[in-house]
This record gives C-alpha cells, structure tokens and sequence, in this order.
C-alpha cells in the first residue's frame, strides 16, 4: 500500500465486449431446435428397428374365424355366446403369451447385438378393450332365462309382418284319398302342425287325410287379402305310398293346421317356425322343428327327429325316443318302453322318468347313460340327479354336483369342480369314481361285502366300516375288504374329501307281482231229476 500514492481512486473492473441479447435468443432457439432434431432422428431410427407385435392379425384371425363359422352354422350363435362368456380371459392369457414370447425373442436378439423391440399398435389395444367388454358382458348375462324373450326375437317372420299391414284370417278345409297303408309328409313352413289320428278301422275316414287351416296374412286391401287368402293353398302329391303336403304362405303369411290321418300312417313332419303336436299316433313319428315346441302323447311307436330352439315333451311312447336338439328348452320325457336317446345342448330344465330300455343323454359339458330307470333324472346348468336306476351308470360331466340315489349295478363316474353323493341299492356292482376339485360320498348297505381302495389328494376320508386309513393328516389311503369281499369301489378325489357311509337300501328291482288268485272249481250240477209219473186218478 506505500507504493500507492494517496488519494488514488480505486481501480475500474474490466471492460467487457458489448453482447445483443437477440442474438443470444436466436442462438438458443438455434440450439434447441438442433437438439429436437436429434432427438427426432435417434426416435425415428430406434422405431425403424422395432417392428409391430402379431398380436393384433392373431385377434382379427380369432374374430374372423368365430364369425365365419358362426355365419356357416357350424357352430350356433347361442352356444358360441354362452362359451365366450365363460372362457374369454384365455384370450388375455393367450395374448400376454405372445407378448411374453415376442419379448424374450427381443431380448434374445439384443443379447445378440442386433437391437430391435416390438411395440403393440393402437388398432390393436382397441381389440383388446372391446373384447374385454364383450366377455365381462357376456359374463354377466350367462344365466339370464333368454328363453323367455325366444318368441319374440328369435327370427319369428310373423312378429315381423305385424309392422307390414292389417291381419286377415280365414279358415279352410281340404281332403283327398290317400293309398292304403302311406305314409305321410308335411312341411308347415310357418305355422303349428297339430295331427288328430282316426283310429277306427273301415270308417268315413279310414283312408283320408283331411286339413284344416286356420290363414294369417298381413298386409294389403281387403280385396286383395282376400284373393291372396284363397290362393293359399296345400300343395299335396303323391308318389307312390307317399303323400307330400306343403303348405307356403310368403313370408307374411302363416297356417295353423290340424291333420287327421289314419292312426297307422307313419308321419314325418317338418315345422319351419311353429309348434308340433301328435297324441294317440299308432305309428313312427318323425319330427323336425326349427323354432318351436314339440309335443308327443300316447304313442305306439318310434318318436324320432330333430329340435332346434324349443321344448320337448315326449310321454306314453311305446317304443323308441330319439331326438337331437342343437337348441333344446325344457325337456320331458316320461314312460317310454324303448330306447330313449337325447343328444344336443340343453338350456333349461331336463326330466326324464320310467325309461324301460337303456337311456343315453349326451351334451357338450355332460355325458349319461343307464340301463334302466325306474324312477327319475333330472339336470340343469348346476346340478345331476338321477334315483331308483339299474347300471352301468356311466357318467362323465363337469362343474355338476351330482347325487344319485338307490342306484344298483355297476357306477362309473368323471367329474371336475362338484360334488358326487351316491346312494347304493343292491345288487351292488363296481364302483369307479373320479372327482376333481370335490368330495366324493358313497353310501353302501350296512351288510354288503366289498373291496376299497379310496385316495384324497388335499383332503380327509371318513368312514363307517372300521377301515384303517394310511397316509398323512389331509391327505391318504383307505384300503381294505368289508365283509366277505365282493364289489370293487375305486374312488379318488383331488382337492376334496371322501366318506362311506351305511345306509339300509332295498332292490330297485321292482318285486315280482303276486300269483293270481286261485281258481275256484266249480262245482258239478247235479243231473236233474225225472220228472214224477202222475198217479192214475181213483177210479169212483
């Protein structure tokens, strides 16, 4: 500080070179802009390398392929809604596989030093959410009674010719001849059939068909109704010992008919949208209904045919049931001496009871079949129940839980998510049963021999015949003979427990009818007696 003379102002800072802050900004946005330019062009490059995951042609394929076989009647509408209501999350699953696989192959390729990367599209996403929407709803009306809404919206053409004019109605009668012994076809293409047999042999109407029509017709004038309701005719033809009858209104036009034929004519019978009615046939008779219910009463004879959206009623048949239905309502069906074969998908309530002959129902989810049924059997979407049978039983279904009772012979059951609760009746027969994801419980006379071997996988066995059980606390064995040995009874559960139980049951076996009474003889009449000679009169 002594260098520095006094009163020495202190020393200015720097002089510093003038700056535009203008061209300071524009430097800037000059730089950000570069930057977004890089940015942009590693983006572009790094989507150039990626490419578009398959997931979406997959779910178009699905849709696609589910429609066409839907459109082609393959698969029914109906049946293919209420699958899709249960199974849609395999979809999810399904897709989140080939994600997971598209992913390790990337990584795999990565690893590689060839980076690439899949990306899932927009188109794509949106397929995933409308069919998430679709299942949950599908889901959620499973259960709904859409029977209830058939009549009205289930392709009926004449609720849809109520919007194309006024009705007209008349009524018609039309007989001819037909040869001894024919058979009869009719085809109502919209309409109920109703058949009134004539079983009285050499009468007025032995070796006739008569019809009766009862004429619905929408639409037009008065004058021109009436010109179309006469013009509305059956079309019969014979060919030989076959009589045809066709019945076509157009599509705004439908007939009730009610046909009398002789009693031993064998019917063949094809209703396009109404019901079909026979009682009191004395022949085969073969149905085919597409929309509507079928009704058989008292007949001798075959009943055959096919049912698509309806009811079947089937009672007093001797002879043979058969009937397939891709759409079945409810379904009864009661005393019959032959063979009753029900085979299709059933959505309402089914009763069968008094089957003589050997009874066989199949579905998609269930398969039945008996040798006998003496008493009952009954489904729905829950539950099996059958009582008072003679075996083979053979059952195989899922997600039913299933009680049978009185049941005698052999027993041979596969079942998944329900529960199996027999009741055996003597004779006793092998037992074979298979249940997962439920408890088994078989109920067996008190006094009957038999060999056991039982297994629970996750769960208990109890029973009632001092047998020993093997194994740890929730899972084992029950393995042993009962008495002096007889019957084998295999019977394996996951996930469940399983029990014997006594019980006192009698044969299903009806019991022989009693002796006819004794005849009494009767006796001898005594051989009259000769008539007195009359004493000669008293001579005076």
């Amino acid at each position: 500080m002594a260098s520095q003379p006094p009163n020495t102002p202190p020393q200015y800072p720097p002089q510093y070179a003038y700056v535009d802050p203008r061209a300071q900004r524009q430097a800037a946005r000059a730089q950000a802009q570069y930057a977004r330019a890089q940015y942009q062009a590693a983006r572009a490059r790094a989507r150039a390398m990626r490419r578009r995951s398959i997931l979406g042609p997959i779910l178009l394929l699905a849709i696609g392929i589910g429609f066409l076989l839907s459109t082609m009647h393959i698969v029914n509408p109906r049946s293919f809604y209420l699958w899709y209501g249960q199974w849609w999350p395999l979809l999810l699953i399904a897709g989140g596989g080939v994600l997971l696989l598209e992913w390790a192959l990337d990584t795999r390729a990565v690893n590689a030093g060839t980076p690439r990367g899949t990306r899932v599209g927009g188109g794509a996403v949106w397929l995933i959410i409308v069919l998430v929407f679709f299942g949950m709803t599908a889901t959620g009306t499973r259960e709904w009674n859409w029977n209830g809404f058939r009549h009205n919206f289930d392709g009926n053409d004449d609720f849809a010719a109520m919007f194309m004019g006024p009705q007209h109605q008349s009524d018609q009668e039309v007989t001819q001849a037909i040869p001894a012994g024919a058979s009869v076809m009719l085809e109502n293409l919209r309409g109920d059939i109703t058949v009134a047999s004539v079983t009285d042999a050499g009468s007025s109407s032995d070796g006739t068909l008569k019809i009766s029509m009862h004429k619905t017709i929408y639409g037009g004038s008065d004058s021109d109704a009436q010109r179309r309701l006469d013009s509305f005719k059956p079309t019969i033809t014979t060919s030989g010992n076959t009589v045809l009858v066709r019945i076509d209104g157009g599509n705004d036009a439908s007939a009730n008919v009610v046909v009398s034929v002789p009693a031993k004519a064998v019917l063949d019978l094809h209703s396009h949208h109404g019901d079909v009615t026979v009682t009191g046939h004395q022949a085969d008779v073969n149905i085919a209904s597409d929309h509507g219910d079928v009704k058989v009463d008292t007949i001798t004879g075959a009943v055959r045919g096919k049912l698509d959206h309806g009811d079947f009623f089937a009672h007093a048949i001797n002879g043979d049931v058969s009937m397939n239905g891709r759409h079945f309502s409810d379904v009864t069906v009661s005393d019959v001496t032959g063979l009753v074969t029900l085979e299709g998908d059933f959505y309402g309530d089914t009763h069968v009871e008094h089957v003589g002959s050997p009874f066989h129902l199949h579905s998609s989810r269930t398969d039945f079949e008996v040798a006998k049924l003496d008493g009952s059997f009954s489904l729905d979407s829950g539950d099996l129940r059958a009582e008072q049978a003679v075996g083979p039983l053979k059952l195989s279904t899922r997600s039913k839980d299933i009680n049978l009772n009185r049941i005698a012979g052999d027993v041979m059951i596969d079942n998944s998510n329900g529960s199996v609760d027999v009741e055996a009746a003597l004779p006793l027969g092998d037992y074979n049963i298979k249940n997962r994801n439920g408890h088994v419980k078989v109920t067996l006379p008190e006094n009957a021999g038999f060999v056991v071997a039982a297994r629970a996988y996750q769960g208990d066995l109890e029973n009632d015949f001092s047998l020993t059980k093997t194994g740890s606390e929730h899972s084992g064995e029950l393995i042993g003979t009962v008495g002096k040995g007889g019957p084998r009874l295999n019977l394996t559960t996951d996930h469940g427990d399983v029990e014997l139980r006594k019980g006192e049951f009698a044969s299903v076996t009806p019991p022989a009818p009693p002796a006819p009474p004794r005849v009494l003889k009767t006796p001898k009449a005594a051989p009259p007696a000769a008539p007195a000679t009359p004493e000669p009169a008293a001579r005076p």
